[in-house]
């Protein structure tokens, strides 16, 4: 669903003042209202969690002031004009203030520019587990939104399964830091019934560093079953095989099939 569309559903079953609350970011993901444009995700995190959401709740209605505040987040925070903008009056919109918002660029086109910009922030994903267990919540939050959006902007698979099992599956990353370590997993989402003969479908992970070396391989099996939808996890890349995030440059994902 949309950004503007599903917060609109959002604000008409909990209310306006839910746009001010960060759990709203979960709750848009389960809509996948993030899908054409992940890096609407850590854009509007960052405007609630900086007390714009709340500023605009108050001023009421989409005007020269609501415009001045989304003008005033770009200037604080760097984020690209239009992207900001997009997030701002799909705000405004699910709050009522707006009939609809302002036409972006096409979703491929738009994709691709963010994954540039995203990709162009792998300078600021250097920080390690010693560095990261120091953050306040909100800028640990914020950097780990930002390293999964650079992860899953490096992913690149193999194939045409949609072609070859006759299932969608949507792969994510997930980054997580622990007291004792950090790791990456790789979640595919797994739409359908595959179509091919099997016992257990082996996904191969394959991670390289920056100049294309590979750091290590990882696994993830979906074993034979009759159900539609089925979630799995690959093996973990442990941060003694990166160090930080930014010491990855790809990561490349096939199937076969396993006896």
């Amino acid at each position: 669903m949309e950004l503007h569309k599903a917060i609109r559903n959002i604000v008409e079953t909990d209310g306006k003042q839910i746009v001010t609350d960060v759990r709203l970011v979960n709750i848009l993901s389960d809509f996948r209202a993030f899908d054409s444009i992940p890096a609407s995700k850590y854009i509007l995190r960052a405007v609630i969690a900086d007390g714009y959401a709340q500023k605009l709740l108050a001023i009421g209605d989409w005007n020269t002031q609501s415009e001045n505040l989304c003008n005033q987040f770009v200037a604080t925070t760097g984020f690209q004009s239009d992207y900001v903008s997009m997030v701002f009056q799909s705000l405004a919109f699910g709050l009522g203030y707006l009939s609809s918002i302002d036409s972006i660029q096409s979703s491929s086109t738009f994709q691709n520019s963010n994954d540039n910009q995203i990709k162009s922030k792998v300078g600021q994903l250097v920080l390690r587990h010693d560095d990261l267990v120091k953050l306040d919540n909100d800028s640990f939050l914020k950097y780990k939104d930002l390293a999964e959006e650079y992860l899953d902007s490096i992913i690149e698979i193999k194939g045409d399964w949609k072609k070859e099992l006759g299932v969608d599956i949507k792969i994510s990353s997930i980054y997580e830091v622990y007291m004792n370590g950090s790791k990456v997993d790789l979640i595919f989402e797994i739409e359908g019934k595959i179509t091919i003969r099997y016992e257990c479908i082996q996904f191969k992970v394959v991670f390289y560093d920056r100049s294309g070396r590979i750091l290590k391989t990882e696994l993830a099996y979906k074993e034979k079953s009759k159900r539609t939808f089925d979630v799995v996890s690959s093996d973990p890349l442990r941060e003694e095989y990166f160090g930080h995030i930014g010491n990855i440059g790809k990561i490349v994902v096939y199937w076969e099939k396993s006896y």
